[in-house]
């Protein structure tokens, strides 16, 4: 396996760990103050916005990559 792999394979899985750390403390406030803060909200929409701009990245890096082969 390559180490490019194994970068990408410990991002994903600390990405993963992160959003569940992340549900987890949003679940448990909207149940304790029936909302979420504002700093928790903005980590959900940070979150989301790495997602789609490092899907949106590879994807093209991805196509960019086959077009050169």
């Amino acid at each position: 396996m390559p180490a490019d792999d194994i970068v990408l394979l410990s991002a994903r899985n600390s990405f993963l760990v992160l959003i569940l750390l992340l549900l987890g403390i949003s679940t448990y406030q909207f149940y304790s103050i029936q909302g979420v803060t504002t700093p928790v909200a903005a980590m959900w929409i940070t979150a989301a916005g790495v997602f789609y701009l490092s899907k949106w990245y590879y994807k093209r890096n991805g196509a960019a990559e086959t077009e050169k082969d």
